[in-house]
């Protein structure tokens, strides 16, 4: 399964992400099947355009692929420990927005905007 790719960051390179669900009981395996048929994804939907692993204190900026998309930015954070306020600074510019992580710390925030979202990594400085 596909997941995404970023044509910007690095191009030519997909990111692809493989499942395998089994069971085993003693020596047999029993793979479960596999929906033949996967959900289309639609080629008119809003995808949200930028890095998906970013570094902490540095500014990133992400964008939508249709300008004429209906939405708002919304910014939330993958855990709830924190305020998104506390480790995070954006700004919004119509189909763009800046976003800072203001800590020292790793963790992840979820963009959104409409119907498109994109989960954002913020990996550790070292």
């Amino acid at each position: 399964m596909i997941e995404g790719f970023d044509d910007i960051s690095t191009p030519k390179i997909l990111e692809v992400i493989a499942v395998e669900n089994y069971e085993c009981h003693g020596d047999e395996r029993i793979i479960e099947t596999v929906d033949p048929n996967p959900p289309v994804v639609n080629p008119e939907a809003t995808v949200i355009i930028g890095e998906t692993f970013v570094k902490p204190l540095q500014t990133a900026v992400f964008r939508i692929d249709n300008i004429n998309a209906p939405g708002t930015w919304e910014v939330q954070l993958e855990s709830d420990n924190k305020d998104v306020e506390d480790v995070l600074e954006w700004k919004t510019y119509g189909d763009t927005i800046e976003v800072k992580w203001t800590a020292m710390v790793s963790g992840s925030y979820v963009l959104s905007f409409g119907d498109a979202t994109k989960t954002v990594v913020v990996e550790s400085l070292f």
